[in-house]
């Protein structure tokens, strides 16, 4: 009977606990995400040279980092490391319309093959090139027309092969077929669920959605692949979980979705349903500063390279353990101790 007596009290206690706990958590309004995870380390950078902007960044299937350098008009390679691999397609130089060639080139995207798509943003044109840098094809003009442009900048490829492009101030979004087929469109200006607002940069999650940085409208918006609305999130501001200008987004192997933040001058990480997780950064050139950072990716350890615009460099952070979700549970372990 003592024993099952010192038992029922044991479990009186934990259980009055665990209902405290849980006051506190309603009180306090506490979420499994209200916490936010400590920011990932500074490893390292490097410098691409006075007045080479990185805008789109994203590694091939050898783990080649590729960066798009705006005002170089050409996309050059890097090792993980930095070390320069020399130059994947573009002159170099001054800005072009002939094929293979760019008037300020913006994201990238490769497809299952490693053929890689690059938005020729000021030839208001997509062209396409092998794992190689071969020339393959072009599409795209001046225009509001199906398949044309007017200066877009982001771009992505799903598991299909299907490309779809941020047709910036169009103020919408294309799908095409691999050899660059017109197929759909979606999108009108506006801040309504679906509209868009100067769309700069995709990616595709891990259910094969598209993914939007909503610039003017401060958010990010996702659809399905036939251009459907799903759902959205974030406001203009400066709080965790608003957005000052998203510009550059990518999704790691868990489904964690990455911005960065061209007026914000961070870059913040998300669930795959959108929930905040933690942020770093602010304006500056120090290590872990940005100035007007553009595109984002991952490679396959982990470690997130920035391409950090107005500082003219790529910086990288890494974890120890690069965390799967957030969790205020360890915080709540130690309230029931």
């Amino acid at each position: 009977m003592l024993i099952h007596g010192v038992w029922a009290v044991a479990l009186r206690r934990k259980s009055m606990r665990l209902i405290y706990i849980f006051i506190l958590v309603g009180i306090l309004g506490i979420t499994t995400h209200a916490i936010a995870d400590a920011p990932p380390t500074y490893l390292f950078q490097w410098g691409l040279g006075s007045g080479d902007v990185p805008i789109g960044v994203m590694f091939d299937l050898n783990g080649t980092l590729m960066v798009a350098e705006r005002t170089s008009n050409c996309i050059n390679k890097y090792s993980p490391s930095g070390t320069s691999l020399g130059v994947f397609a573009g002159a170099c130089g001054t800005p072009s319309d002939a094929p293979g060639a760019f008037f300020f080139p913006y994201f990238m995207a490769r497809d299952a093959g490693g053929n890689v798509f690059i938005v020729d943003s000021q030839n208001n044109r997509i062209e396409k090139f092998n794992a190689g840098g071969a020339f393959l094809t072009q599409w795209g003009s001046f225009g509001s027309g199906d398949g044309q442009f007017r200066t877009p900048y982001g771009i992505a490829v799903d598991a299909s092969g299907y490309v779809y492009v941020a047709d910036t101030f169009n103020n919408r979004i294309q799908k095409f077929a691999n050899d660059g087929t017109f197929l759909m469109q979606w999108g009108t200006v506006g801040s309504g669920n679906g509209q868009v607002w100067s769309p700069t940069s995709l990616a595709v999650d891990l259910d094969g959605n598209i993914l939007e940085t909503d610039f003017n409208n401060g958010r990010i918006q996702r659809f399905t692949a036939n251009g459907v609305f799903i759902d959205n999130w974030g406001s203009s501001g400066i709080e965790p979980g608003q957005f000052s200008a998203p510009s550059g987004i990518a999704v790691d192997g868990h489904g964690n979705i990455y911005v960065t933040e061209y007026a914000g001058h961070r870059v913040q990480e998300f669930t795959s349903s959108g929930q905040f997780i933690r942020m770093w950064g602010s304006q500056g050139s120090g290590e872990g500063q940005f100035n007007q950072p553009w595109g984002i990716a991952l490679d396959s350890g982990g470690r997130i390279y920035v391409a950090d615009g107005n500082n003219f460099r790529i910086q990288v952070f890494g974890d120890a353990a690069t965390p799967t979700k957030p969790s205020t549970w360890g915080h709540l372990k130690s309230l029931y101790r």
